[in-house]
């Protein structure tokens, strides 16, 4: 067998996380494959912008880079049989062989063709998805809408697991909450996420005590500061190392999972953050949107709102203080999800990858 035939290309948009990504390449590998890796980015990301001092994503150096990278990315696929493109915007840097047997397309998020723009770059994104062979998405209701626009294609639904090679199951189980209830937030603080909205509806219900940690989005700093000063149910400790952001969840009542659901990613999305919070038995406050108001109803460790403002209701607060959740329910959202995860990896590995 030549070597070439166990080798797999796989390229990410920014950083490796200890998510579906981490699983995928430590499937492969368990499967004998030797992994090339290749990362985009923009410079900013990268410590050379301390120099640069780039803040747009449209920056002519910016712009000179990713092209770089595409011709990079263009010159390496020709030596490999398997391309693994993770990241929604990876396939325009490779429009020619994007209808490759063995390249496989995982659109972490719904590109931005499916809101029916006429934007010139949005319809090419949007030409180069219908030639797409191999799909893989997070969940059954991306699947459904991306058939929309690509029926020929092969679909592949991978869960976005934690990788599960880095967390140590402990034993954690469910407590009885208590007032105040408490709530945190892991995250970026952007108006996407609806905080100042949370943030608003939180300070004027004494039942609740929440803790928000993340970066702040430039665009919506002030707001987002001056909503939060003075009140002593709102805690912001700003971004914090991995091992006290881990502290905090396993110390929180419950996590926040909240989007502004007018976007379609967002309301087609089951997040990766809800697994960190599931790994410590803490549900999840969420909006009604569809992935999440399934694992409500099969595993009852979801809590969807109608509306943000309920947060503001002593009813809200009472019917978490009541909630009856035993760590059983995790337990079962997560051996349903490996379950899920190992039947298509093995799928991808018999068909595509094979």
């Amino acid at each position: 067998m030549r070597e070439n035939s166990k080798k797999v290309l796989v390229v990410y948009w920014s950083s490796r996380n200890l998510g579906v990504l981490d699983n995928i390449i430590n499937s492969l590998e368990d499967a004998g494959f030797k992994i090339k890796e290749m990362q985009f980015n923009y410079l900013q990301q990268f410590s050379i912008n301390k120099i640069l001092h780039i803040r747009s994503n449209t920056n002519i150096l910016n712009l000179l880079y990713l092209l770089i990278l595409g011709l990079k990315l263009n010159l390496t696929i020709l030596l490999y049989k398997r391309v693994y493109l993770f990241g929604s915007n990876l396939p325009l840097f490779c429009p020619f062989f994007i209808n490759k047997g063995k390249l496989v397309c995982h659109y972490n998020e719904v590109p931005k063709f499916f809101d029916n723009s006429n934007s010139v770059v949005l319809k090419y994104e949007k030409a180069i998805f219908k030639n797409a062979l191999n799909i893989v998405v997070s969940n059954a209701l991306r699947q459904q809408l991306f058939e929309t626009i690509n029926k020929k294609a092969t679909y592949y639904i991978l869960d976005n697991i934690l990788a599960f090679k880095y967390y140590e199951h402990d034993e954690y189980s469910f407590k009885k909450v208590n007032i105040p209830i408490k709530l945190l937030y892991s995250g970026i603080i952007s108006k996407n996420r609806e905080i100042v909205r949370i943030v608003r509806a939180i300070k004027s219900n004494d039942k609740f005590v929440l803790t928000l940690i993340g970066e702040i989005e430039n665009s919506y700093s002030k707001i987002f500061l001056d909503e939060i000063q003075g009140n002593e149910n709102i805690i912001y400790l700003g971004k914090v190392p991995f091992e006290m952001a881990l502290k905090l969840t396993k110390e929180t009542d419950f996590g926040i999972a909240i989007y502004n659901l007018k976007d379609k990613n967002n309301l087609l999305c089951a997040p990766v953050k809800i697994h960190e919070y599931f790994h410590f038995r803490k549900p999840v406050i969420s909006l009604e949107n569809p992935p999440l108001l399934h694992i409500a109803e099969e595993f009852q460790i979801v809590f969807p709102l109608k509306e943000i403002e309920e947060l503001q209701k002593s009813k809200t607060a009472e019917t978490l203080l009541d909630s009856k959740i035993n760590s059983i329910n995790f337990e079962k959202f997560e051996e349903s999800s490996l379950k899920e995860f190992n039947l298509t990896i093995n799928n991808l590995l018999q068909t595509v990858m094979k």
